[in-house]
């Protein structure tokens, strides 16, 4: 029993440290109504958080907006309440794939503005990340979620369904626990 509590360990630890999928800026600004950035968002081999379905963004700047965005692939891009938030859904990119997208934001491009983004994969979050820019792209992950300022959550499909690590880490949690504390109070296997 020693063995399953330190093999449940080991898999919440992997499960809880898993890299996280990430978005990068491709070349530099570019003129649009306003001005617009090139991203790609990309899973790779160091990247063991695997596919994604859908990105959403929030601007956390105040008074900036997105003023468009455009996305292949088979994607759709949708902006809500007014460009305050970015919505783009569509197939799921596979493991060594790349989605490459653009983002149009209102105003100067010498004007500073920022945004939080968040890729999903079937319900479950798999990355969140902070763009600044001042002018200038400075970027990073953030650790924790902005779920209390998404009202687009419904966008992702219906309840969350667990991948298979995390019911196989939520299992040899649970036996885990109760080896201990049978050991602990002297009970005997039936």
């Amino acid at each position: 029993m020693r063995y399953l509590s330190l093999l449940a360990a080991g898999v919440m630890v992997l499960t809880l440290c898993g890299l996280a999928t990430a978005s990068t800026t491709v070349g530099g600004p570019f003129e649009a109504d306003s001005w617009g950035q090139a991203f790609t968002q990309e899973t790779n081999e160091y990247d063991p958080s695997g596919p994604f379905d859908l990105i959403q963004a929030m601007m956390t700047s105040t008074g900036d907006s997105f003023e468009s965005v455009t996305v292949g692939s088979g994607w759709t891009g949708t902006l809500y309440e007014g460009g305050k938030y970015m919505v783009m859904q569509g197939p799921v990119v596979n493991d060594y794939g790349l989605l490459a997208y653009s983002l149009s934001f209102v105003g100067e491009s010498t004007d500073p503005l920022a945004f939080s983004l968040q890729v999903y994969s079937n319900g479950v979050l798999k990355q969140n990340q902070d763009f600044a820019w001042r002018p200038g792209w400075s970027y990073g992950s953030t650790g924790g979620t902005w779920d209390q300022y998404t009202p687009y959550t419904p966008l992702l499909g219906g309840a969350a369904v667990p991948e298979p690590l995390t019911m196989a880490s939520a299992f040899f949690a649970i036996a885990g626990l109760g080896a201990y504390i049978r050991r602990r109070t002297g009970r005997a296997a039936a």
